[in-house]
């Protein structure tokens, strides 16, 4: 559209998006727009803070968060009472989590090699920003220009990680999007008891809640050095090629309100402002306020999308991985050829 001449006037993005937007000069700067005490005002809104970091380049700011998406463990309590183990809490390491799903992993009664799993995979992209995040590593350097993928300690988290799939058999094969191997999505493997435990993002309890008779409750992600959770985040830009800039970012201002951001939890969203975590829209939202209330507090060691790394870049990590996760290739080689493959990417697009 905008090659031809014709462009939206807001963007909604995620962070690769809105990385790959502000390479190519796409984004209008923001802070233009109001008096820097308004301005401000706007940012100082934002919870978590961290979230703004994505959009702040050469000293303005090129989006502004709308809503979130923090991921925690969702896990069964019918399964783990079954089983004889203690509900997970917010202290449960990365060992905790593979002795249980290693021993919520039973076999099926009509054939299939595994009738309850332990838990699942996340998706590419999360497992591998969780991954390196919770042991205070990152994906890229900190010059922006090469990818760490290929870091030999990234490598053996990475491959720590899927041995849920591929050692222990305690979840179903991994896949790049939300639908399974077995034909339905995660959520309802999760509703139908096929998998005791469901790493997700807040999105799952609008399905959930609605659930009658199916006993949950959240924890964090299991933690490693730290306490990091993925936050999948939504930003909003306006483009720098609309004759309607004012109206666009009139918009946002709507976006950012207290009535609007309220209003979130309508499509199970979070809100990304104090003042709409700790609306009683929010908390009270699908008649869930303590389980709302975790995700609050699970909003301070939640981290979104790294700068630098585009949509190419991503799929290119994505792609490798999942080399490795078919078996074609190792860990090692993926990880070796996604680091050559994105650098190359990130050089071209300088």
């Amino acid at each position: 559209m905008i090659a031809s001449g014709a462009s939206p006037d807001i963007f909604w993005m995620s962070g690769t998006m809105l990385n790959e937007f502000y390479r190519k000069n796409i984004l209008e700067p923001l802070s233009h727009f109001d008096n820097p005490d308004t301005f401000s005002n706007i940012i100082c809104k934002v919870v978590p803070g961290s979230l703004l970091d994505i959009c702040y380049r050469d000293n303005e700011y090129y989006a502004l968060p709308i809503w979130q998406n923090v991921y925690a463990l969702f896990y069964n309590t019918d399964l783990f009472r079954k089983a004889g183990i203690p509900f997970p809490n917010d202290s449960w390491s990365w060992d905790d989590y593979l002795r249980c799903a290693k021993k919520l992993t039973l076999p099926a009664s009509r054939g299939e090699p595994v009738g309850q799993y332990g838990t699942i995979i996340l998706p590419i992209w999360s497992a591998l920003y969780y991954v390196t995040w919770q042991n205070d590593l990152t994906v890229m350097d900190a010059s922006g220009s090469k990818v760490t993928i290929n870091n030999p300690v990234i490598v053996q988290d990475l491959k720590k990680y899927y041995s849920l799939y591929f050692t222990h058999k305690a979840a179903p094969v991994p896949v790049v999007g939300a639908v399974q191997t077995t034909g339905e999505s995660s959520g309802d493997m999760f509703m139908s008891g096929r998998i005791a435990m469901l790493p997700g993002g807040h999105y799952e309890i609008k399905t959930l809640a609605a659930q009658k008779g199916f006993s949950w409750d959240i924890t964090t992600l299991p933690i490693g050095k730290n306490k990091t959770t993925v936050n999948n985040a939504i930003f909003a830009g306006i483009s720098r090629y609309t004759k309607n800039k004012k109206a666009a970012w009139k918009f946002i201002m709507y976006i950012m309100s207290e009535p609007a951001q309220a209003a979130m939890p309508l499509s199970a969203d979070m809100p990304v402002t104090g003042s709409g975590l700790l609306s009683d829209a929010f908390i009270h939202s699908y008649k869930m306020p303590e389980v709302n209330r975790k995700f609050i507090k699970y909003v301070k060691n939640s981290r979104t999308w790294p700068k630098g790394i585009s949509r190419e870049v991503q799929n290119i990590l994505n792609t490798e991985i999942n080399f490795a996760i078919a078996g074609e290739k190792t860990f090692e080689q993926a990880c070796a050829d996604a680091a050559k493959a994105a650098d190359k990417a990130l050089a071209e697009q300088k």
